[in-house]
């Protein structure tokens, strides 16, 4: 099972803005530092020093930070990949096709992992640009009796991760050209998606 390893969760464009601005104030402070430091003598060098050797750290571990992102990522990526196309998942999806609500609950499941994952920032939305995000919208239609009588007997916020997955799908164009476009935006509405500023 995926499991994310990294200090980042740039899960909105906010956190990522932050993390940039606080660098370069970093990066500015110290600079000043040093320049100040190489001003005032040949006494204060090694403080210059010091604090460049800082910077180089600073700079050093931000990137390590990022490949460890970018590696978490890419794991992600081929998780669901490999999850996806394992057998009894094919063989959920096709009963699900055939409108067979026995594997329903799996379906959910598995696709409300991945919305989550998604959501955090840790599995790109964009794979799902072709065939793998119109598949799940089509069959998305066919577990809507199955989501709205999970959600009215136990559970308020059943699926809620998939239902936003598919929304973010439509929302982000990916769907175009597909007939029952209009079809899955209207469901996914209904079924109270918030929107990614909300998440």
């Amino acid at each position: 099972m995926f499991r994310p390893q990294t200090m980042f969760r740039p899960s909105s464009p906010n956190a990522k803005i932050t993390i940039i601005i606080i660098v370069i104030v970093i990066v500015g402070i110290a600079l000043g530092v040093v320049v100040g430091l190489l001003r005032s003598g040949g006494a204060a060098a090694p403080y210059a020093v010091g604090v460049l050797g800082s910077l180089v750290a600073l700079f050093q571990w931000l990137i390590a930070e990022w490949r460890a992102r970018a590696k978490v990522t890419w794991e992600a990526v081929q998780t669901y990949y490999t999850d996806g196309d394992d057998k009894k998942f094919v063989n959920i999806r096709e009963r699900i096709r055939q409108n067979d609500s026995e594997g329903a609950e799996d379906f959910c499941n598995f696709y409300e992992k991945w919305g989550r994952l998604a959501r955090l920032g840790y599995l790109p939305v964009k794979i799902f640009n072709g065939s793998s995000g119109a598949s799940i919208s089509l069959l998305f239609l066919r577990l809507e009796g199955h989501i709205v009588s999970r959600r009215k007997e136990d559970n308020p916020h059943y699926a809620q991760s998939y239902v936003w997955l598919v929304s973010e799908i439509h929302r982000l164009g990916y769907l175009k050209g597909l007939p029952a476009e209009a079809q899955i935006a209207d469901l996914a509405r209904r079924l109270g998606v918030r929107t990614s500023a909300e998440a």
